[in-house]
């Protein structure tokens, strides 16, 4: 099964990250004062990342409903779809995501940024980093000052191996943004380089500015992803811990915890863990890493089963 590309998780979850936060941080006029307070205190308990995208896509779709020519607004449903596509493991939402995000160009050919940023992401998401890096110039020549835009760059230039230039465009975005996303690739951009408590310590600082309990989870298995790739087991287990205690839908939390498990020697567990992961959400990296496991548990049938899915699975999102 040569033919199943292997991605590292934590540069899969970082390359996710932009989406989302180019709806949740204004993407349409109007939304962000129609979402809850991320800070204030209420009598139940937070909705999930994927409540909040589902609301959010509603929105947008009964704005587009009433203003079908609102361009901006179509941009920021089609980057919606690609989230909702990352976090659901749904690749039925990327046609979705093509079809808003060409409805805005369509609508509005030139200075439309956002249109090319969303399409970068989506491209990104395909695995497709050189039409990423394409469309993200287009955005970044429009608009020099997007920050959305060099986060779509930065992953593009990471995945295609131009370490300079992915560097380059994350310091453009921290200059322009320095919150969660661009501190997360920052992150990411230092490990690449060997520089491993420089990204440790700039997960941290993205940590803390993080209220959302999705947010806190996706901090919480990266510090965990760090401390694992350094071999610190026990460290590794208590960050996923505690992002799954701040946020249990999170399911690279689970995954995590099962790689813990399986460089523990406990196979069992780590195989219980992997077949409800894929079961939930079967990503082409989570099936792969279940066949991996499976054969190194002397399950050979099992785990030739699992990498023609992984196979398949694959051709589904791209």
């Amino acid at each position: 099964m040569a033919g199943v590309r292997r991605i590292r998780p934590r540069s899969l979850l970082i390359v996710g990250l932009a989406a989302l936060l180019l709806l949740v941080l204004g993407g349409v006029a109007g939304l962000r004062s129609s979402t809850p307070d991320r800070t204030a205190s209420t009598a139940g308990p937070a909705p999930s990342t994927v409540d909040r995208l589902t609301a959010a896509i509603g929105q947008l779709q009964e704005r587009l409903r009433l203003v079908p020519g609102d361009y901006p607004a179509w941009a920021a449903l089609g980057s919606a779809y690609v989230e909702r596509a990352r976090i659901t493991a749904d690749p039925s939402y990327y046609p979705k995501a093509e079809g808003a995000l060409q409805r805005s160009l369509a609508l509005r050919p030139d200075d439309n940024a956002a249109a090319y940023a969303g399409l970068g992401a989506l491209a990104n998401a395909r695995h497709d980093f050189a039409g990423a890096r394409r469309y993200a110039l287009d955005a970044v020549r429009l608009n020099p000052y997007d920050a959305d835009a060099y986060g779509v760059l930065t992953d593009a230039e990471t995945q295609l191996g131009n370490a300079a230039a992915a560097t380059e465009a994350v310091q453009r975005m921290l200059d322009l943004r320095p919150g969660l996303a661009a501190l997360a690739r920052a992150s990411y951009d230092h490990e690449l380089h060997g520089h491993v408590d420089d990204a440790r310590a700039l997960m941290r600082q993205a940590l803390d500015a993080a209220t959302d309990r999705a947010d806190v989870a996706f901090c919480r298995y990266q510090l965990g992803e760090l401390a694992a790739g350094t071999g610190d087991l026990a460290e590794a287990d208590r960050q996923y811990r505690a992002g799954f205690a701040a946020d249990p839908t999170y399911l690279p939390l689970r995954q995590g915890r099962a790689r813990v498990a399986a460089a523990q020697g406990r196979l069992d567990a780590a195989i219980a863990e992997y077949a409800e992961i894929t079961r939930g959400s079967p990503t082409p990296a989570a099936v792969l890493e279940y066949a991996e496991l499976l054969g190194v548990a002397g399950r050979p049938a099992q785990a030739e089963a699992q990498l023609r899915l992984a196979e398949a699975a694959q051709s589904l999102f791209t």
